[in-house]
């Protein structure tokens, strides 16, 4: 079991688009998260109430995840838990000069740092277009970043 995780709102979309090929995938790592002990790891200022929210992870949850989603209702409850870790966005030099110089969004960049700040440092991510393959194996040799889908996120859940 991984102790904690780092999700892209990615993740949590696709568990709810039945043209999405990877939608089964999403909704394991969901249902596993739900049911194990792991925590989902945030920037700092996390709030699902939007007008306290200062997190930029949070930002991108309020503004996707629609009531009644599963991803919704997993954030929603592993928050009411106790299961939600707010890290610091604040990464060494040489690692936020690394994430910079590899990835061109600013929120996928807050996701990436946080990675880098959690335990597992681990970020399950299906954002392909901002972060390919190349650039995932960059990561991961640089500053020790596991980026990587929802199945093989879930392998690492279930086997762990």
């Amino acid at each position: 079991m991984l102790t904690d995780i780092v999700i892209d709102t990615n993740i949590f979309l696709h568990a709810e688009n039945q043209q999405e090929q990877r939608q089964a995938s999403c909704q394991m790592l969901i249902e596993l998260l739900n049911d194990g002990e792991s925590k989902l790891c945030v920037d700092e200022g996390f709030d699902l109430e939007e007008s306290k929210n200062r997190s930029i992870i949070g930002r991108e949850y309020i503004a996707h995840l629609r009531d009644g989603s599963l991803g919704y209702a997993l954030v929603g409850y592993l928050a009411r838990t106790g299961r939600v870790a707010m890290l610091p966005r604040k990464v060494p030099q040489a690692a936020k000069r690394h994430i910079l110089q590899q990835i061109p969004d600013g929120p996928d960049r807050t996701f990436v740092f946080i990675a880098h700040n959690s335990d597992e440092k681990v970020l399950v991510s299906h954002d392909f277009n901002d972060i390919p393959p190349t650039v995932r194996q960059r990561i991961k040799n640089a500053i020790d970043v596991c980026i990587v889908d929802a199945s093989q996120a879930a392998v690492s859940m279930r086997d762990a």
